[in-house]
């Protein structure tokens, strides 16, 4: 029965409190109790997953071109992975140069030759 009592008498000072912390800010004009403020919609969500965290954003992607720039059709041709691909199979069928696939590689040294010929002391 205490505990009731004494949970009962702390709630009243907490509501006597409040009223009068509420009165004082009415007073100064920081709180108008028709108006309630709006709180924040991602006060409950975890703050590396929040919109304003940079941590936890994942990758950003950047544009390539300067901020508020239209994309003229060059720059969206050079940003066409598909195209280009599609472009560089075209290239290669059409090659006019032989290939040199059957050349073998020279197994001479390359450099300096006195380079290897260092002795220890």
């Amino acid at each position: 029965m205490q505990k009731s009592k004494n949970m009962e008498h702390r709630l009243r000072q907490r509501a006597k409190k409040r009223e009068a912390y509420l009165a004082k800010l009415t007073l100064d004009g920081k709180y108008n109790p028709q108006k309630p403020i709006k709180v924040d919609p991602e006060r409950w969500v975890p703050r590396n997953q929040r919109s304003s965290s940079r941590r936890g954003r994942g990758k950003q992607q950047y544009s390539t071109s300067a901020q508020g720039v239209v994309s003229t059709e060059k720059d969206v041709a050079k940003l066409d992975a598909a195209a280009r691909a599609a472009a560089k199979k075209q290239q290669n069928t059409t090659s006019s140069t032989p290939s040199t696939a059957h050349i073998s590689v020279s197994g001479g040294t390359s450099g300096n030759p006195r380079r290897g010929n260092k002795k220890r002391r």
